[in-house]
């Protein structure tokens, strides 16, 4: 095995990405750790022309980091293909809307919800910033849904969403596609 072959084996493993083919990886659980390795890669990859692609498989994680890993998406000059592999869940579901082109494979699925949070016993004013910060947050996440979905349901409203998003929603592909939230499902992802 040539030398050049094995380390982007070796960085494929350990880091995520794939040079050869443009592509990074964004598996488990969604921290900042995560979002660092995710904004390297992006960065490294965006600065040549080229499909960039993001193979998606995490249950979620912490809402701060999915937000940062969504706006690096989204600051990409090159167009970006999701594909998502098993899950997309929680802030899973609202990387992927990121994406110029959503992808799922035909036994994957996005679960959508109000997410949880939990916080150590604090004094109560500190509380109540933490409070309005996650209600703003939370807002943020719904007008990302909110907008991928009215693209193709333009009389879809919030309150729609904030019942679907009450308690865990699961979609699989083409239930994702029809509210909006996928392009399309492939048998096979072809890298282009």
């Amino acid at each position: 095995m040539s030398k050049a072959l094995f380390s982007n084996i070796s960085n494929f493993h350990d880091y995520g990405i794939y040079l050869p083919n443009r592509s990074i990886t964004i598996f488990g659980d969604v921290d900042g750790a995560m979002l660092e390795q995710v904004f390297n890669n992006l960065h490294m990859l965006d600065a040549s022309t080229g499909v960039i692609n993001i193979f998606i498989n995490t249950g979620g994680g912490e809402c701060a980091a999915g937000l940062g890993i969504y706006d690096a998406i989204k600051g990409c000059r090159n167009h970006v293909r999701g594909m998502v592999y098993d899950e997309a869940s929680s802030m899973g579901s609202v990387i992927l809307q990121a994406c110029d082109e959503r992808l799922m494979a035909p036994h994957s699925y996005i679960m959508v919800h109000d997410g949880e949070h939990g916080m150590a016993s604090v004094h109560p004013r500190i509380k109540k910033s933490w409070d309005t910060y996650l209600k703003k947050m939370d807002s943020q996440i719904q007008t990302i849904l909110l907008k991928r979905i009215k693209e193709k349901h333009p009389r879809f409203t919030m309150k729609k969403l904030e019942d679907l998003t009450l308690f865990d929603t699961i979609l699989f592909p083409k239930e994702a596609i029809e509210l909006g939230l996928a392009d399309s499902v492939e048998e096979s992802f072809r890298i282009r």
